[in-house]
């Protein structure tokens, strides 16, 4: 499994360019995909980002609701209509949209932030205290990482 891990801080430059991190390109390219694909984050202000794989997976899983269901028509309203397919350049930056910044927040700096299957593109200080209330969270509830579900032997 292919997974986005750690975070990184990259300036926006004056004609709206920012790198992607290598790491983060490298894992987009185990996952054969040379396109970078965002879009805004459906709860939070930020941006997400992977392959086309991640947009795969989420259609499938819509696909599970009944066709025409209100639900499923605002999701996939949600998170369809506002993709942006970007090719990093040779030095790896792309040109993040102006409806991606507006809707995140970015001005100046952009942190990428691995978040396992997907990656999320935030201004850092929006995030600080993001990942502050995350962890607080974390702490109050006691949360812990479940175990696997696994298949009963006797299964087939």
């Amino acid at each position: 499994m292919t997974l986005f891990v750690s975070s990184y801080t990259n300036k926006i430059d004056r004609k709206g360019r920012v790198s992607v991190p290598a790491p983060f390109r490298q894992m987009l390219a185990m996952k054969g995909s040379e396109t970078v694909v965002l879009i805004p984050h459906p709860k939070y202000q930020s941006i997400e980002g992977s392959g086309m794989d991640l947009l795969e997976d989420y259609a499938a899983r819509l696909a599970q609701l009944p066709e025409y269901d209100a639900d499923r028509d605002a999701l996939q309203a949600t998170l369809f209509s506002q993709v942006s397919q970007l090719t990093p350049d040779a030095e790896g930056r792309i040109i993040l949209p102006e409806i991606l910044l507006e809707a995140a927040g970015i001005t100046e700096n952009a942190i990428f932030v691995g978040a396992g299957t997907k990656f999320e593109i935030w201004d850092p200080t929006c995030y600080a205290a993001h990942f502050a209330q995350q962890q607080a969270r974390v702490k109050e509830r006691n949360l812990t990482i479940p175990a696997l579900l696994r298949a009963s032997a006797g299964a087939s």
